[in-house]
């Protein structure tokens, strides 16, 4: 490769470091936890589903002109999964503390404890929604909207193993 060549492909990698290393970076704000608890919050009273919540911070991040580019769309997308994320793994852990030491029928009749019935559903789930954001993301397969398909993917499912995991125990 000529010189000029490889000056031009060591810029292209440095560029695309820096994009990933920016969008990496991007994490979720106590604004963004904000507007998923009021949310929440609003929906308990109001009697209104909590799935209502999905999109409280990915859609208003996607109506700003960062949230216009495929990488503006996917880091809207990831920082509300992290925070649902979150409420997941509080509710996995008050699911675990409510029920882990109920006795549970496992397959052919063999006994179990809550806690062993509740972590092999967990790692079920986490195999189910990999597989299946995995196969949204066919629809665009080698563009750069199959990224944004998996995330709103990962999005979505993560939001309502959350809002299922929640309603067992009934946290906020």
């Amino acid at each position: 490769m000529r010189s000029g060549g490889r000056l031009a492909l060591s810029l292209l990698l440095v560029c695309m470091g820096g994009i990933g290393a920016a969008y990496a970076q991007q994490k979720p704000t106590e604004q963004d936890r904000a507007a998923i608890a009021q949310c929440l919050a609003k929906a308990k009273t109001t009697k209104a589903a909590p799935e209502s919540c999905i999109s409280a911070v990915q859609g208003p991040c996607l109506d700003k002109p960062e949230g216009q580019s495929t990488v503006g769309m996917r880091d809207c997308a990831n920082r509300e999964a992290a925070i649902w994320d979150e409420q997941l793994n509080k509710g996995y852990k008050a699911v675990l503390k409510e029920y882990g030491d109920a006795d549970a029928d496992g397959d052919s009749g063999k006994k179990l404890k809550g806690a062993d019935l509740i972590r092999d559903a967990e790692r079920a789930w986490l195999a189910s929604r990999e597989k299946k954001c995995r196969v949204a993301g066919l629809q665009m397969a080698g563009g750069s909207g199959a990224g944004v398909l998996i995330d709103d993917c990962y999005l979505y499912e993560t939001a309502h193993q959350a809002i299922w995991l929640n309603s067992l125990v009934d946290t906020p």
